[in-house]
């Protein structure tokens, strides 16, 4: 399994055997010993594309200082791992672990190319790497596809626009229920929009899905609207979410 402090060990293991110092490495590679010091510490990984470099310096084959399998290693070195990743046999999990060693477009890559081959809920293992153009992409594709349990997890990690646009979207299409997994990622506006829509057109019914995270101005304004369109029973659906006060006070005037 990859692991940074595994590596940085190696490293150190293997410069110590060329009988080199960390400013002398650093020297041989261009960089900074601060630089060598933090990959050997396990605090930082060398650039991906300077591994087959360090590896020749150190005479480290480049499978035995990233711990991982030969096909693997030698995808890295010669700036193939994308590529890699298409294949069938290719553990997701194995990008996971070499994120923090990839650029970020070969992480975008690599989640765009498996995504066609792999179960969503595989490359969500990638999102926290992931660029948001690419994280839009999959939530889009997913909500799209009908694949609600594969688009729930990234929701945090869209953004905010495609979420709303999104909603809509899915509410046109699919009514309100459709919207439950993202609700609370969706903006005030947008939800208001949604809401005031569905109470043109269903009054309360179906409000009790989104009444939640709703503002409760805008729920109180929906009840009295309600009440004195239906009576007071057509605010069952919300009662729980208008607070004490407003129905004491409402029941009072109104009633008593």
């Amino acid at each position: 399994m990859f692991s940074i402090t595994e590596i940085g060990m190696k490293l150190a293991e293997a410069r110590k055997k060329k009988d080199l110092t960390q400013t002398e490495l650093a020297d041989l590679l261009g960089i900074s010993f601060q630089a060598v010091s933090n990959w050997e510490r396990g605090n930082s990984m060398p650039d991906i594309s300077r591994l087959p470099e360090i590896a020749e310096l150190l005479d480290l084959p480049p499978d035995e200082l990233l711990g991982c399998a030969k096909p693997l290693s030698d995808s890295i070195c010669d700036g193939t791992v994308t590529e890699y990743f298409e294949r069938e046999d290719a553990d997701i999990r194995e990008a996971v672990e070499l994120a923090p060693l990839m650029k970020p477009s070969q992480v975008d890559e690599v989640a765009r190319t498996a995504s066609d081959k792999r179960p969503l809920s595989e490359i969500n293992r990638l999102l926290p790497f992931l660029g948001q153009d690419v994280r839009d992409e999959m939530f889009i594709k997913a909500v799209e596809s009908g694949n609600t349990r594969g688009a729930a997890p990234i929701v945090p990690f869209v953004s905010t626009k495609v979420i709303n646009q999104t909603a809509a979207r899915v509410v046109k299409e699919k009514g309100i229920s459709g919207i439950g997994f993202m609700l609370p990622f969706i903006g005030n506006e947008t939800l208001v929009a949604i809401a005031d829509d569905e109470f043109a057109k269903n009054g309360l019914r179906n409000l009790e899905r989104i009444a939640p995270f709703l503002p409760i101005r805008k729920l109180q304004k929906y009840a009295e609207q309600a009440i004195e369109r239906d009576g007071i029973s057509a605010i069952s659906p919300i009662a729980p979410f208008l607070g004490a006060d407003f129905l004491s006070k409402y029941v009072r005037e109104k009633y008593l």
